[in-house]
């Protein structure tokens, strides 16, 4: 009871700072085609995959993502919506328990919209968390995306990545798809005294984040016993283009960032596998 008590105490006094930290997370602040505070996939002169729209959840703009062509018509650019990772733009003055946001969302031909989130302290990975929506969805929606904390530290900033696209890379994307999103926040708060990052009771290989993503990303996974593991990334053809992990690795969390700076941009495949386990994963470089 005590300490359900205290965490209700927190929760009203740090209720207001945790709700409203993330900066123009209504998207009512612009400069040019860049909504402030993010990064977008937009090209000048070229293609504005990313646009400012009156369609919105509330106040008089929303970030709208949309498959477009470039104005020649010959190249493919997909919406890719990132927040700026400075601890000024996202601060996290406590530990974060989700991140939401009202959407909209216009699939074709299998378009998938991705959401992303990773939490930092300093430069060290903390915790992450995503969701993938394959369904259209013509009104606002609430969608709410959890933080699973797999390393120790209090976050004190985090980066979201939205972007849509298709699974297939020789499809890339179909043109029309399309997402809105508005009013972005962080969502309550853990009680860091009693917060535990626990061991592992079973082999995973985590979805990587961000997903799509470029140049680099982060890659979890987790082991219930000391093995020999080997973490593996190979092209659509099941040809191997980098090897991340070869070695024996203790029981615990660990986490691996893969840049695919010399890649080009499509589906890869990363594998983990040791004597007892295997499993593998999709992931998308979109450049």
């Amino acid at each position: 009871m005590k300490n359900l008590i205290k965490l209700i105490l927190i929760l009203i006094f740090y209720g207001a700072i945790i709700k409203g930290q993330v900066l123009n997370n209504d998207f009512e602040e612009w400069v040019g085609e860049t909504p402030t505070n993010w990064q977008t996939s937009n090209v000048t002169l070229i293609a504005l995959p990313i646009s400012k729209t009156t369609e919105s959840h509330s106040g008089s703009f929303a970030a709208k993502g949309e498959v477009i062509t470039s104005i020649t018509g010959d190249e493919l650019f997909l919406p890719v919506l990132t927040s700026v990772p400075t601890p000024e733009a996202f601060p996290v003055p406590r530990m974060i328990s989700a991140v939401s946001m009202y959407y909209k969302f216009n699939s074709i031909g299998g378009d998938k919209l991705a959401i992303n989130v990773m939490c930092f302290a300093g430069n060290d990975f903390v915790g992450s968390g995503g969701k993938v929506i394959e369904s259209s969805n013509s009104a606002f929606s609430l969608i709410t995306i959890p933080i699973e904390y797999v390393f120790p530290g209090i976050p004190n900033k985090c980066i979201i990545i939205i972007g849509a696209g298709h699974d297939d890379e020789e499809i890339g994307g179909h043109v029309g798809t399309y997402f809105i999103v508005d009013d972005i926040s962080f969502d309550g708060i853990t009680d860091v005294e009693n917060e535990l990052v626990n061991q592992p009771n079973q082999f995973i290989l985590e979805q990587n984040f961000p997903n799509p993503f470029n140049p680099s990303t982060v890659i979890n996974y987790n082991l219930i016993a000391n093995d020999f593991i080997n973490l593996s990334v190979y092209d659509i053809l099941g040809n191997k283009v980098a090897e991340l992990v070869n070695e024996n690795k203790s029981a615990g969390n660990y986490s691996v960032k893969f840049d695919a700076s010399d890649l080009s941009s499509g589906i890869y495949l990363y594998k983990l596998s040791s004597k007892n386990f295997t499993q593998t994963n999709k992931m998308m470089l979109v450049k």
